[in-house]
């Protein structure tokens, strides 16, 4: 059991798996973060930990439960059969749909999709934050709290007044 104090947490809607970024008794602040996961209803360490230099930031997690996040250094580091792949490209966010694409904001704050082993860029919309639902679509939102969703290769507004959003999805299972 993990007590102390979660600072990110993330899941994915297809996966049985959640992950959080904990900060606990074994493992002070300033020695790093600790990513650990909750798997059958127990917390669990991943085994992974890195330095008080490089903190993890912002968290995702694919269909199939593995966790990528974006460090303080503004890189994404993503889980893929157990290992943790560094991606290219300055980083400052991440999201993972339901089908495993990785979207990122990259550090002008463009968004991009992640297409073989390239980053593609999606839009010329600066976002502060970024989500994927569960059919997929890429939601953001921007500097000045708008709410817009990608239609084909444009972000069609949809909502305004916006500070903090995230999405969530009824599953009709």
């Amino acid at each position: 059991n993990f007590g102390g104090r979660y600072f990110r947490i993330a899941a994915n809607m297809n996966s049985d798996e959640v992950w959080a970024l904990s900060q606990n008794k074994k493992h002070r602040f300033e020695e790093g973060h600790v990513l650990v996961h909750l798997k059958k209803h127990s917390w669990a360490e991943d085994g992974q930990t890195i330095s008080a230099a490089e903190y993890w930031n912002v968290l995702a997690v694919s269909p199939e439960g593995q966790p990528a996040f974006v460090s303080t250094s503004d890189r994404i580091y993503r889980k893929i059969n157990g290992q943790f792949k560094l991606m290219q490209g300055c980083s400052t966010g991440v999201a993972i749909g339901p089908d495993g694409t990785i979207f990122r904001r990259d550090c002008e704050y463009f968004v991009h999709k992640f297409v073989g082993e390239e980053w593609v860029q999606l839009a010329d919309k600066k976002v502060e934050r970024i989500a994927v639902d569960s059919d997929g679509t890429l939601w953001i939102r921007d500097n000045t709290y708008q709410i817009f969703r990608l239609e084909g290769q444009e972000f069609v507004q949809v909502g305004a007044g916006f500070n903090k959003f995230a999405l969530t999805t009824v599953s009709n299972n």
